[in-house]
């Protein structure tokens, strides 16, 4: 049984952010059920900090949440935003980012942005368990399939790769143009101007020695970045 250092129950509670109702559902019976935690679900961001307030806002201890779980499927090319804002606003909460898909581009990023723990796909549920326990704990946890992948990351000084070389937006951006979306369609979905996201285009070709959408396309292919 994992247990909750904040909690009198000893039963941690987890606040599952995922805004896809049946996976949501299926996730929140497997922690209840295989793993013994209580779990608080929402299905967007502005919920989960209105909820992650409620919770700072009381003087007991009973209730707190001792872990935020957010799926890297769900949340796309917006992880890095969500991230960013959680660690701001609830920095003493650790974040375990799961990942039920197979694309593991962000694992060393959201790592660098401040997450607990990465979970990719598949994963047993003893697999599962051990990240959700390392991370309440107070300890960083990274799925063995990416750990080489984040240590390179984290500690490389030279010869990085010219994607390596971007900042944290540009990244998301570059993401975002290689999956086809269209400068006006990355503004409207981050919530910023046409003209703030063509000059981060221009900075991605820059750095990366680019041309075009195209060759952006083609670079992320061809080192499974999409």
């Amino acid at each position: 049984m994992i247990k909750s250092s904040i909690n009198p129950s000893g039963i941690p509670t987890i606040l599952l952010i995922d805004g896809r109702p049946v996976v949501r559902k299926a996730l929140n019976l497997l922690l209840i059920s295989d793993i013994d935690v209580d779990v608080i679900t929402t299905d967007n961001i502005q919920e989960s900090i209105e909820i992650l307030e409620k919770q700072s806002a009381h003087d007991v201890e009973s209730g707190k949440i001792d872990l935020i779980m957010i799926d890297m499927v769900w949340a796309r090319n917006g992880i890095l935003d969500i991230i960013q804002t959680l660690r701001e606003e609830f920095a003493e909460i650790p974040i375990l980012v799961i990942n039920t898909g197979y694309d593991d581009k962000f694992a060393s990023r959201v790592m660098k942005l401040g997450a607990s723990g990465y979970k990719s796909s598949p994963s047993s549920i003893e697999q599962f368990s051990e990240a959700i326990r390392t991370v309440i704990s107070g300890r960083k946890y990274i799925s063995s399939s990416v750990t080489k992948q984040v240590l390179a990351d984290t500690f490389q000084k030279g010869g990085m790769m010219p994607h390596e070389l971007l900042s944290d937006r540009e990244f998301q951006t570059m993401s975002m143009i290689a999956s086809g979306k269209t400068v006006g369609e990355i503004g409207k979905e981050l919530i910023l101007s046409v003209k703030t996201i063509s000059t981060y285009r221009t900075r991605i070709l820059e750095k990366m020695n680019l041309k075009n959408n195209s060759e952006i396309v083609q670079y992320a292919v061809r080192n499974n970045l999409i």
